[in-house]
């Protein structure tokens, strides 16, 4: 699939916090903007859920030794 370039126009507040998100993230705008469009959304995780990740998947592969 081929990509195009489009131009996208959006609200001065939507701007400001996309913004607020790529000094936080490191992720660009434009990513952003395609991520919305794919159906993706940018969420703050929790290191709990994370560590809750990483105890799972050392149990599953102590399971399968």
């Amino acid at each position: 699939m081929a990509k195009r370039q489009i131009c996208v126009q959006v609200d001065e507040d939507v701007a400001k916090r996309m913004e607020e998100i790529r000094d936080k993230t490191g992720i660009p705008v434009s990513r952003q903007i395609e991520l919305k469009l794919k159906g993706f959304k940018i969420v703050k995780d929790d290191d709990n859920s994370l560590e809750l990740a990483k105890e799972s998947l050392k149990c599953l592969v102590e399971a399968h030794k």
